[in-house]
């Protein structure tokens, strides 16, 4: 497909075939209570807008901003404020499998303040676990718990 963002017509997408499958299980599905994974990658940030329709219960929907310089983005022309989110793969340690954690805001800056102490540094050389408390609130739904460093096996 081109690499191009923003305003396009449909003559100027081209897609290419290729054999990947996408599927649910590549990213991973957070439970109630332990997550341990490994990470493997960088993160990489992308921004999206939070939407919800009038009378909706829930937490509406994730919409990735159509253009992160805000150039021709119609929810930025409409005022509407983007977040930051990241995405980082990982071993998900239940399943012993790559895949891809969608991470916000709160997660990214407890992974991060562990990246800046001396005593953890780099998160890939270590595992996490993301605790999800359901009755945790805004503020205590995700835990960030470092477990002590351990080389990546021939397995992992």
């Amino acid at each position: 497909m081109t690499e191009k963002f923003g305003m396009t017509s449909w003559d100027e997408v081209e897609f290419k075939s290729n054999n990947f499958t996408r599927g649910k299980d590549q990213y991973m599905r957070l439970d109630g209570g332990s997550n341990r994974m490994r990470i493997v990658t960088r993160p990489a940030q992308y921004h999206v807008h939070a939407f919800k329709e009038e009378g909706d219960a829930g937490f509406g929907e994730k919409i990735r901003c159509s253009f992160p310089a805000h150039n021709e983005c119609p929810l930025c022309a409409m005022g509407s404020k983007q977040k930051n989110r990241w995405f980082v793969g990982i071993i998900d340690r239940k399943t012993q499998t790559y895949k891809i954690l969608d991470i916000g805001q709160s997660v990214f800056k407890e992974i991060q303040a562990y990246s800046r102490n001396e005593d953890w540094g780099d998160p890939m050389k270590y595992d996490i676990d993301l605790v999800v408390d359901k009755k945790g609130g805004a503020s205590g739904y995700y835990k960030v718990i470092a477990i002590p460093a351990k080389p990546l096996t021939e397995a992992d």
